[in-house]
């Protein structure tokens, strides 16, 4: 009987497709690798959806983006409570990211898609770590990160992306500890706890949680005690940054950390005198009650919720009851303090307080999904969590891109640029937020405004026309800065206009020691003393007119300029 014998042809290698198959599976199966590739879409994501210039939203979502993205690429200080880890990691990183040529806005966004994409791995390996399937982990993974606050948090330059990060890495410590005992964990407990009590004082409201799972172990936390110590002197130890860079003469610091007095109010400051008011009637606390349920219901839907805590009760089920409490409890503590956060408004501080109870409830669904799984259990739970990618997606995108993408505070950067070439000094005087972020981004990174001084509302405005030079501000400003403050600054108040939008303020009117020639009288005690034409590009031309009282007109008069055509002879459209 003759024996048959398998040819290969050249070039192949049997056998080849079996052992991929084996190494796909182990790549697969280890979780490590899952957790750095959940990680990795996570970061392709908020890199699409990442704000790429200078922010322009007033949404509650963005109310210190702009100051972040001027701070980072100064190695500035922040508002209280100074956020020193976050000022110093961040400025490090977008000079890096400087270094290839990308723009501070771009990289200072990148920096919270960087915290955002560990929060992916993290929040997976802690569902692995409670033992659910690895098909509901991921599952747990793109509801928490697809939410819309954490969406949106991963695509802007803002701090809570990394106190989310330190908090959920604080709690998969604290659970490893809980298993294995291991010293490691405890000492990684210890310093991402007190690294992120000094980044945000928000964190001590897990501290309920992370108790929880460290309880009756007393005396190994005593044998480590000196080791802890250390490690909670280390972290607030990183508030010596912020007076350094004062010292060091940055040009963006907040609340002059490097005075004794200004150093401890920013440390001290945690703002809750201006945030907290408990309910005081029934009423006002269901009132509350209908906001967060309709706030939590936009980061995502409320069924979702609610399957969530679903998936909690069953953790406890399978015998991991103190992990489930703590995972309930994080996000109990945080809808009760979210309920004594009021400022009259939906504000970023309420904003930030919501997102660990949309993200415990997204763990929850990991063991929605059964341990052991089935044959046919992989497809159906694969096309589940595809379904829920689309459909968060879908929800939440629109939402995200209105924020990232708006370029409203271009317009003041516009309406300062159009200044006419000042004959004097000009200060652009602009309060303390938006507008004035835009412009000073606007002149450091972007090369434009060119001889102007921009400062904030600190600055003297007495000293500054004193000085000799022409004071400017946007017509917005006398909402804030109504004309009863300046007078009490400079006794008396004049106000002229500098441009489209933008207020010239003096003490007095300026004075004309004769009519110039060239006036044109237009009656009732008004002329023309001077005008310009400046052609900006295609579609824009600045219209510049020095207006002369010769009387006090008779009543209020308003100005118009009517665009005709262009001369025949001339390439640009003009006055006719």
């Amino acid at each position: 009987m003759a024996a048959s014998r398998a040819t290969v042809a050249p070039g192949c290698n049997r056998g080849s497709g079996p052992r991929f198959a084996r190494l796909l599976s182990g790549w697969i199966h280890n979780d490590r690798i899952v957790a750095a590739g959940l990680a990795l879409l996570a970061f392709a994501l908020y890199c699409a959806t990442a704000q790429a210039h200078i922010n322009g939203s007033r949404s509650p979502y963005a109310t210190d983006v702009g100051e972040i993205q001027n701070a980072l690429p100064r190695w500035g200080t922040l508002h209280f409570t100074g956020y020193p880890q976050y000022s110093l990691l961040g400025s490090a990183f977008v000079s890096l990211l400087r270094l290839f040529g990308l723009q501070p806005a771009l990289s200072a966004s990148l920096f919270s898609a960087l915290w955002g994409a560990l929060i992916a791995a993290l929040t997976y390996l802690l569902a692995r770590e409670l033992g659910a399937h690895q098909i509901g982990s991921v599952g747990a993974v793109i509801a928490s990160r697809l939410a819309l606050s954490s969406w949106i948090d991963a695509s802007l330059a803002e701090v809570h992306t990394m106190t989310m990060a330190l908090s959920v890495g604080a709690m998969l410590t604290a659970m490893r500890w809980r298993r294995t005992g291991d010293r490691v964990h405890l000492l990684w407990l210890a310093g991402l706890f007190s690294q992120g009590v000094v980044h945000q004082r928000a964190i001590l409201f897990w501290a309920p949680a992370l108790l929880i799972m460290v309880w009756g172990r007393w005396r190994a936390i005593w044998r480590q005690a000196g080791q802890i110590v250390l490690l909670a002197l280390g972290a607030a130890a990183t508030y010596l940054y912020l007076p350094l860079r004062a010292w060091m003469g940055a040009d963006w610091t907040f609340n002059a950390p490097g005075t004794w007095q200004g150093f401890w109010t920013l440390v001290l400051d945690t703002k809750s005198d201006r945030i907290v008011r408990p309910p005081a009637t029934l009423g006002e606390v269901l009132e509350r009650g209908r906001n967060i349920i309709a706030l939590l219901a936009q980061d995502l839907p409320l069924w979702l919720l609610a399957l969530g805590l679903v998936g909690l009760g069953l953790l406890c089920w399978r015998r991991r009851r103190a992990e489930a409490l703590a995972l309930a409890l994080v996000a109990a503590v945080h809808v009760a303090l979210a309920t004594v956060i009021w400022e009259g408004r939906i504000s970023d501080a309420l904003l930030a307080v919501k997102l660990p109870v949309a993200w415990s409830c997204a763990v929850g669904l990991a063991f929605l999904a059964p341990a052991t799984a089935r044959r046919w259990w992989p497809p159906l739970a694969g096309a589940t969590i595809l379904a829920l990618s689309l459909f968060l997606g879908w929800r939440h995108a629109p939402q995200v891109l209105a924020i990232t993408r708006d370029r409203s505070s271009e317009q003041v950067v516009q309406r300062v640029a159009l200044l006419a070439p000042p004959a004097q000094a000009t200060t652009v005087w602009t309060p303390w937020g938006h507008d004035y972020w835009a412009l000073r981004y606007a002149q450091t990174y972007r090369g434009e405004l060119p001889g102007l001084t921009l400062v904030d509302h600190n600055a003297p405005v007495a000293a500054i026309i004193a000085s000799g030079q022409r004071l400017v501000t946007p017509q917005e400003t006398f909402y804030v800065f109504a004309p009863d403050w300046w007078r009490d600054r400079l006794g008396s108040l004049a106000l002229s206009s500098a441009g489209d939008g933008l207020v010239q303020v003096s003490p007095a009117p300026e004075m004309a020691t004769r009519v110039p020639d060239s006036a044109v009288d237009l009656g009732q005690g008004v002329a023309i003393a001077a005008a310009t034409v400046t052609w900006l590009g295609e579609d824009a031309l600045a219209v510049h007119v020095t207006w002369l009282a010769l009387a006090a007109p008779a009543e209020d008069l308003s100005v118009a300029v009517h665009l005709l055509g262009w001369p025949a002879d001339s390439d640009a459209p003009g006055l006719l």
